[in-house]
């Protein structure tokens, strides 16, 4: 009975190798495609952090800054990149500010917040899509 196999192993065995390396080709494909994701959702939450901690410090900044003084543009410097800002009077007491985040050889993200100095805070910040 063993020697009446006639090219059965062969095929078998075959089918079960190109099986087996289609299933770990699909696996690595997954692999690699979450890998691109998780390093773009992290470049994302670093984006949204650097403007957000930016919008507080020169919330703080401008808390303390006395209504007579001029408002200058300026920049923090984070591990990873740059923020820099600029200021606009829209009224009285209203400031537009722009933000501009440089992070390596990425595209330059810009986002706007609104001061208001009657209430000592920002009281809006959206980004530019």
């Amino acid at each position: 009975m063993l020697r009446n196999e006639k090219g059965f192993a062969f095929p078998v065995s075959l089918s079960i190798l190109l099986a087996s390396c289609l299933s770990l080709l699909i696996l690595l494909g997954q692999n690699v495609s979450e890998a691109e994701l998780l390093n773009e959702k992290e470049q994302i939450l670093k984006q949204d952090y650097y403007l957000l901690s930016s919008v507080k410090r020169l919330e703080r900044h401008l808390a303390d800054v006395e209504e007579d003084e001029t408002l200058q543009p300026g920049s923090f410097i984070f591990k990873e990149g740059t923020v820099t800002y600029s200021m606009t009077e829209l009224a009285g007491s209203l400031f537009e500010i722009s933000f501009t985040l440089a992070i390596g050889s990425q595209k330059p993200i810009v986002s706007y917040a609104f001061y208001d100095r009657d209430r000592g805070k920002m009281i809006k910040w959206t980004e530019k899509k």
